[in-house]
């Protein structure tokens, strides 16, 4: 059964959560140096040691993202030793040390992963708060406790707003504003992504190009807006197609009318009939009152070895054989002959290709 094509995740600022984490670390040479100086001084080495290490650590991952390395130390382990370092400090200085309570907090939300972040802070809660009680005044527990409470819980759902802004204009940019179709900028990622994983696991995919049958004629005899509106018709018949016979709901818009399908884990067989099944869901669709809008179709499996401008290329030769052909077919190979079938057939076809 052919699979679900590659989507990226969308997580909040994954390379300006990166520049924070490299500049903090940076930083915490100025801010950190004098405490653990100071702590040494004072003869409180625990409290210095911790200090030591978490510069340290925020150094070498800083280090490593400034050569576009990966951080060495998860953060995680960093986190620890904060958090290890306020109780620390707590039980020896009071409430003074709660102070830095609210930036460790905060910190710990913005530069994880959101799913993570409220793990560690549940951790964090869990701990600070019962250190606060132990060893600051009842009073000042109470105030203590409430306040950092209020911020993360603020401060999460501040962090959910900005990522679900970031994930809308994340998912605009890769799609066309007309007909909602995926655009090319995400179709070389899927391509990308496509290829690695049909080198790695030897399975085959197809694509399948496909443009408007005399658009231009379609939009001067019936003006613009029809023509957007065959568009946006067509897009809907393939997402689909797409969606009952594929789990997918991925169509690229190359420009004008042009667009393209990719099918992942899809030999080029399953692909002819899928491009006929098109063709004629488009042909039996009244997109526009008075005309019959048609398509037509090249189709193409990925060979071995081949970069994907090489198959982009072979698809749309077929895209324009078919054209060459008479329209309103589907041609996939200088060995295959343009096809069109009856809705009939290619129901049969296709019900006999799900087996």
């Amino acid at each position: 059964m052919p699979q679900r094509m590659f989507v990226p995740e969308h997580d909040f600022l994954p390379a300006a959560r990166e520049r924070i984490i490299m500049v903090l670390g940076f930083i915490t040479v100025i801010f950190f140096t004098p405490f653990t100086i100071v702590g040494f001084w004072r003869g409180q080495v625990i409290a210095a040691s911790f200090y030591s290490v978490i510069i340290v650590l925020l150094l070498v991952n800083s280090y490593r993202l400034y050569h576009k390395h990966a951080m060495l130390v998860p953060p995680w382990i960093i986190l620890n030793f904060i958090l290890l370092a306020l109780v620390h400090s707590t039980s020896i200085r009071g409430v003074n040390a709660l102070f830095w309570c609210y930036p460790a907090a905060f910190g710990i939300l913005f530069l994880s992963k959101r799913s993570h972040a409220r793990i560690n802070m549940a951790v964090f809660l869990g701990l600070l708060i019962p250190t606060a009680f132990y060893f600051t005044p009842f009073d000042l527990a109470i105030r203590f406790s409430a306040t950092l409470a209020m911020m993360c819980v603020l401060s999460d759902v501040l962090i959910g707003i900005l990522s679900e802004f970031q994930s809308r204009l994340a998912e605009s940019a890769i799609r066309d504003p007309l007909t909602n179709a995926y655009n090319r900028r995400y179709l070389m990622d899927c391509l990308e992504h496509t290829l690695r994983s049909t080198q790695k696991n030897a399975q085959p995919a197809t694509l399948v190009a496909f443009d408007i049958d005399h658009f231009k004629r379609v939009n001067d005899t019936y003006g613009h807006q029809a023509g957007d509106h065959a568009l946006i018709g067509i897009v809907n018949i393939v997402d689909e197609l797409l969606e009952q016979q594929y789990q997918s709901d991925h169509v690229f818009r190359l420009g004008g009318e042009e667009f393209l399908v990719l099918l992942n884990n899809t030999s080029l067989p399953f692909g002819i009939i899928f491009a006929e099944e098109m063709r004629t869901r488009i042909a039996l669709t009244p997109l526009i009152a008075g005309a019959q809008v048609t398509v037509s179709l090249g189709v193409t499996e990925y060979r071995s070895g081949e970069h994907f401008d090489d198959w982009l290329k072979r698809t749309d030769d077929n895209l324009y054989r078919a054209k060459n052909s008479g329209r309103n077919c589907v041609y996939a190979g200088n060995d295959t002959a343009p096809q069109k079938t009856t809705p009939e057939n290619t129901t049969k076809k296709t019900a006999t290709a799900s087996l």
